[in-house]
């Protein structure tokens, strides 16, 4: 929306363990420009309430990777959800011969190649682009796909566990994201 309306329901919603005293309007103003326009932006939060995002941005992780460096699924960061800010990076899946068709209609920009192992779909992921949501969402425990800057790129990592601790107990958030997620 307009960012103008969810402030209000906020103020009712947001109780942070720990916190007294007096929060006039504009805290809560200028919490709602704490979260980042690219999570705003992401499909997977669609409908996640403002007040669950504000939670979510204390986590949030920003995470500069060398070119060449693997990301997922054996890089040196937590489990979860990745968000490119700047760069570009290679996602490359090793297919299975009778998945190519499905996947590889789902994905617009990708290309699958044949190696002697089999087949590998690649896709190039810009700004904006995203990936892991499948982990941080609990519906896979593993990557099944590497992730390889092009250059030096810089990501915002939601990681899996704090994710969880923030939201339990919101079992209707993470359906609304799963629902996002795989729909």
């Amino acid at each position: 929306g307009n960012g103008k309306s969810p402030i209000f329901l906020t103020i009712f919603q947001l109780k942070p363990p720990g916190i007294r005293g007096h929060h006039g309007i504009a805290d809560f103003t200028k919490a709602s420009y704490l979260i980042h326009p690219e999570l705003q932006k992401n499909l997977v939060f669609r409908g996640v309430p403002q007040s669950v995002m504000i939670r979510i941005v204390g986590i949030l992780q920003q995470i500069n990777v060398k070119k060449g460096e693997t990301v997922v699924p054996f890089g040196s960061f937590s489990f979860g959800m990745f968000i490119l800010l700047d760069g570009a990076a290679i996602l490359e899946k090793d297919m299975e011969p009778f998945e190519v068709n499905d996947f590889s209609r789902d994905i617009l920009s990708a290309h699958v190649t044949s190696a002697e192992d089999g087949k590998k779909l690649t896709e190039l992921l810009r700004r904006s682009d995203s990936f892991g949501e499948e982990v941080l969402l609990g519906l896979r425990a593993q990557y099944e796909y590497s992730v390889t800057p092009q250059r030096r790129t810089v990501m915002l990592l939601l990681p899996r566990d704090q994710f969880m601790e923030r939201l339990s107990g919101m079992p209707e958030v993470f359906t609304i994201m799963r629902t996002n997620f795989t729909t």
